[in-house]
């Protein structure tokens, strides 16, 4: 618990906080997705995409604002604090356009 306060107030290091949490939201994403599909199966793709929508969106929120945090409190180049922002800028965009695709799929 004192390890997800560190990353919400950005006091983990830039380089732990993007490489470990890329591979966090990877992971989250993987196992998050079969396990519905094992359990809710493809018949149920409202609750699919409802479940689905609501703990990725609450994943990545965390992630992002950890990685702003994070990048906010860096000391060292410069770049890296843009690089990082500008990955976190990119990564949620993805996934509003991935949801937003899904989304229109599922109306279909």
């Amino acid at each position: 618990m004192n390890l997800i306060k560190k990353l919400w107030n950005g006091d983990v290091s830039l380089a732990k906080t993007f490489w470990g949490l890329i591979g966090v939201a990877l992971l989250v994403k993987l196992i998050s997705y079969v396990l519905l599909r094992v359990v809710l199966g493809y018949q149920n793709e409202l609750v699919f995409a409802i479940i689905w929508f609501v703990l990725i969106g609450i994943v990545m929120s965390f992630l992002a604002v950890s990685m702003w945090r994070s990048s906010y409190k860096y000391s060292g180049p410069l770049k890296w604090f843009y690089v990082s922002r500008i990955c976190t800028i990119m990564v949620v965009g993805n996934e509003l356009v991935f949801m937003q695709d899904f989304w229109f799929k599922l109306g279909q």
